[in-house]
């Protein structure tokens, strides 16, 4: 963990002309069984090519109460500072090197906070909001309930009886134990402030996981929230090879090459930064449809999936 002060430290951007950063943030949340949340937040900035800034690191904002802060890249941990605001911290995270033109650099946030979750009459409701300091890209947020829980059903009532129960409307899987939702967004302008919401019931006693899966599709056809249901999937690990353009582009070369490639060679290849497809394998991995392995300098990405399994 990075040494703390209040002491405000300035990092300076120097511009030599007009240009674009591209900004992109991708947030997971796993739930405990204890209600607590654990955020993972990668923030991947790229320096358009031929634009001639260098950026030095960058400001963060993280609510206030959030426990065991742990910031780190591909090098590991990186040493932070913070300044205490009214409503929120504001994190400063430098480069071990400078960002300049034509790279891309990922800075990864990892921290838990306790108080997400809050219980209201016989339901759950997990609450969280994101500010974004400059303009964003892509802001992807996926959440993940631990096993045990579906939403509500409430097919008794009028619509206009009806808490909210996700909002806004989101894609959601489940391999048939724990459900996940994923929501994204694109083209985002700084100071913008995202707000998610979900509520959900634990299990009723005696029930399976299938009832995890009816509770989600009959609260679909209830609510009309027009989501995606993948189909459940044979291999109880996943929560559905549901893929990404972006995604897909990655599955379809690794197929295409035998079902193995080195990471330098799949980023040539589909045409994405190298930072980029790093925290695509990473999450790839993390859903059991490749996996990592060193080589060398680099990485060996073998697909685990058949053609067939993906949607």
């Amino acid at each position: 963990m990075g040494f703390r002060t209040n002491a405000l430290i300035v990092f300076i951007l120097l511009a030599l002309a007009s240009g674009r950063i591209i900004e992109e943030q991708v947030v997971t949340v796993s739930v405990g069984d204890n209600l607590a949340c654990h955020f993972q937040i990668a923030l991947n900035k790229t320096i358009e090519q031929g634009e001639p800034y260098r950026l030095i690191g960058i400001n963060h904002v993280l609510p206030k109460g959030v426990q065991q802060v742990r910031v780190y890249d591909t090098g590991g941990p990186v040493e932070y500072s913070q300044t205490a605001r009214e409503s929120d911290t504001l994190f400063h995270i430098p480069y071990r090197e400078p960002l300049v033109e034509r790279d891309s650099k990922i800075i990864y946030i990892e921290y838990d906070q306790s108080d997400c979750v809050r219980q209201a009459d016989d339901s759950y409701e997990l609450s969280t909001r994101f500010s974004l300091l400059s303009d964003t890209a892509l802001f992807r947020l996926t959440l993940i309930l631990p096993e045990g829980y579906v939403l509500p059903v409430e097919l008794d009532k009028e619509p206009s009886q009806l808490r909210p129960v996700i909002s806004p409307n989101a894609i959601i899987r489940t391999d048939g134990r724990k459900l996940e939702f994923e929501w994204e967004r694109r083209d985002l302008a700084s100071e913008e402030s995202l707000w998610y919401f979900v509520r959900f019931n634990p299990i009723a006693r005696n029930s399976t996981p299938y009832w995890a899966v009816a509770a989600v599709i009959a609260v679909a056809a209830a609510f009309r929230i027009g989501q995606s249901f993948p189909r459940t999937v044979r291999k109880p690990r996943t929560f559905g090879f549901v893929l990404r353009d972006d995604e897909r582009k990655v599955v379809d070369a690794l197929l295409e090459s035998g079902g193995e490639l080195k990471q330098s060679d799949l980023a040539r290849v589909v045409g994405y930064s190298k930072a980029k497809v790093s925290y695509m394998v990473r999450d790839l991995e993390k859903r059991g449809i490749l996996k990592k392995s060193p080589l060398g300098r680099t990485n060996r990405i073998t697909l685990l999936v058949e053609r067939e399994d993906l949607e």
